[in-house]
């Protein structure tokens, strides 16, 4: 099994977040170059952005979403040791000094096993996700909280309705309806920069991912769209929850319930297995809650961290403590990986 760098589309995808139309989609919006170290064969695989910053230094990390690491179950230990000291190996001749990973929470692909078979990766759980289960889709309205079905009865009963269609260039357009209210809902939470994506972003995504790519609407009784949100299909059949965005006075008449809820039946309907609506922006917000009254499976979401070049990684650890005016052993024990990102927007 031959591991090395590669940016064409694999024979084994086990998620659009590993393919590479998202992830250069991530990475030209960012500013990084997306690669994934993997086999030939694909049964490695492990995407991620390299990033480069004004000093020089050389980092890589997971792009945004859940990808981390995946290995067929086929493999077995040996395959994954030296899988593993490869992918090292390539990364440090590419001089990338540190990695940091997100990981899937809903791909079989034990963490503890990653961490027995990985030297060097640390690896935490910091939040958790929700996977629904939508094969039975009575089921799924019936194991939901009484206040979400309640919601989408008053949602319903307000005029409010729902559609979910291919995301066309139309619809994927500055000033279009989901745009702006992705925008302002981004907007109003004084969400970083880099959550607003320029078109560039969404023309990669439409383009590459195709039908792949889905919309869903709820609109008034005039017709105008009050919530909607992109969905990313995966051939595997989970359905992700993307971007988002709704009106404030029509989240308050349940807009955004009816929102969930039609892309659970939607999925269904399609026959997909299941719905991952992602967690929080903190662990255990009010966006965790909201997602957690669907029902559904509460997921751990680990991250993990790995030092390729302790040298080089002191030194720029020393470097980003005297412009803080810190210690390094401060930003070491700060919890932030890279320890010498601490502090940056």
């Amino acid at each position: 099994m031959n591991i090395a760098p590669r940016t064409d589309t694999l024979q084994m995808s086990p998620s659009v977040y590993f393919s590479p139309t998202y992830g250069m989609a991530d990475g030209r919006h960012r500013g990084y170059e997306w690669t994934n170290i993997a086999a030939d064969d694909g049964r490695w695989q492990l995407p991620l952005h390299i990033r480069r910053d004004q000093h020089g230094f050389v980092d890589a990390t997971t792009p945004y979403g859940y990808g981390g690491i995946w290995f067929d179950a086929s493999l077995g230990r040996s395959d994954l040791t030296k899988a593993w000291a490869q992918s090292i190996e390539a990364l440090s001749q590419m001089g990338v000094v540190s990695m940091f990973l997100r990981f899937s929470p809903f791909l079989p692909c034990a963490t503890d096993r990653l961490v027995e078979l990985t030297p060097g990766l640390i690896v935490k759980r910091v939040s958790e996700t929700v996977l629904v289960d939508v094969t039975d889709i009575d089921t799924t309205w019936s194991t939901m909280q009484g206040r979400a079905r309640t919601a989408i009865r008053k949602a319903r009963g307000r005029g409010l309705h729902s559609r979910v269609s291919f995301a066309d260039a139309e619809k994927l357009s500055s000033g279009s309806p989901f745009r702006t209210l992705y925008e302002a809902t981004m907007n109003r939470l004084g969400a970083a920069e880099q959550y607003l994506f320029d078109d560039t972003y969404y023309i990669s995504l439409m383009s590459g991912l195709a039908e792949e790519l889905q919309i869903v609407e709820v609109l008034d009784s005039t017709g105008q769209t009050v919530a909607s949100a992109l969905l990313l299909c995966d051939t595997q059949g989970i359905v992700h929850y993307h971007l988002s965005g709704s009106d404030p006075a029509a989240a308050r008449e349940g807009a955004n319930n009816l929102l969930i809820w039609t892309i659970l039946e939607w999925s269904s309907e399609r026959g997909f297995t299941s719905v991952h609506l992602g967690g929080g922006v903190t662990a255990g917000d009010s966006l965790f809650k909201f997602k957690t009254s669907f029902g559904g499976e509460r997921l751990p979401f680990n991250v993990g961290g790995v030092i390729i070049d302790a040298d080089a990684y002191e030194s720029a650890v020393a470097d980003r403590a005297r412009v803080l005016g810190r210690s390094p052993e401060s930003l070491k024990i700060s919890g932030f990986f890279p320890a010498y990102r601490a502090g940056a927007r």
